[in-house]
């Protein structure tokens, strides 16, 4: 089982669940070495001082927050623990909430909520008790130096913690929609109608990395000394009038609706 990331407990109301964390999510990024081209091996980074040009070790580092243009106050470890929030290693339950009520714009880091020795019945409680509410819940979650805002919402076969960002996180858009542009009703009815032929259920499974693939083909083949093949994608046809690039989409989105 993937080790856990986090250890607490869940509160709502008097009630208290010991849960775990666990990452919910693994990255496709495969990870690049910068190497001396002269004789291929690791290059290491260093630190220097700015001042001196003194190589340093980590032993002789400390944090500091920069108050003004070049001048900096230490931060020590005991500054930030003398800070922490009394309740670290727990999750209030601050709130209830419609599962739908959230802009997935807020949504940050997934996790999946298990319960810890002995916490299965409590556990199966409150996931069974948010199910038939359809309710989610917002608490603050401590991890890793860093207070996060969390939703807690019953799914696949438990339940998931997502961080969020705060409102002022988040910033406004300033992009809209002009209320000066005028959409024509005939241009309208044929976007809706090549949006009801592209609809279908979701199926999140069917979506592959493709770039993803092709690197891992790239690697293998570089690897193994073969040669490397170039990607060609196919040209996509492109329709300057709209009212045409309209009209030739419902006809070519019809027949692969008839074709699924």
């Amino acid at each position: 089982m993937v080790k856990s990331v986090w250890t607490g407990r869940i509160t709502f109301g008097l009630v208290s669940v010991p849960v775990r964390l666990y990452t919910a999510v693994q990255s496709h990024d495969i990870g690049f070495h910068y190497l001396h081209s002269k004789d291929l091996q690791r290059v290491h980074m260093k630190y220097h001082c700015g001042k001196d040009d003194e190589e340093l070790t980590r032993d002789d580092l400390v944090k500091g927050y920069e108050y003004e243009k070049g001048e900096y106050i230490v931060i020590e470890d005991a500054d930030l623990e003398a800070i922490e929030p009394h309740s670290s290693s727990s999750i209030d339950l601050l709130k209830f909430v419609n599962a739908d009520e959230l802009d997935p714009v807020y949504f940050e880091h997934s996790y999946y909520v298990g319960p810890d020795k002995d916490a299965d019945k409590t556990f199966a409680l409150l996931t069974e008790a948010m199910e038939k509410k359809k309710k989610a819940a917002v608490g603050k979650l401590f991890m890793r130096d860093h207070e996060y805002l969390a939703f807690i919402r019953p799914a696949h076969g438990g339940l998931v913690l997502q961080t969020l960002l705060y409102a002022d996180e988040v910033r406004t858009n300033e992009i809209k929609v002009k209320k000066s542009t005028q959409v024509r009703y005939k241009e309208l009815q044929l976007a809706e109608q090549i949006i009801e032929n592209l609809s279908d259920e979701l199926n999140i499974e069917e979506f592959k990395d493709e770039y993803h693939e092709r690197v891992e083909s790239m690697l293998d083949a570089k690897v193994k000394g073969k040669k490397v093949r170039k990607f060609k994608e196919r040209p996509k046809k492109t329709i300057p009038n709209l009212m045409e690039a309209l009209q030739h989409s419902v006809k070519q989105t019809q027949k692969l609706k008839k074709s699924a």
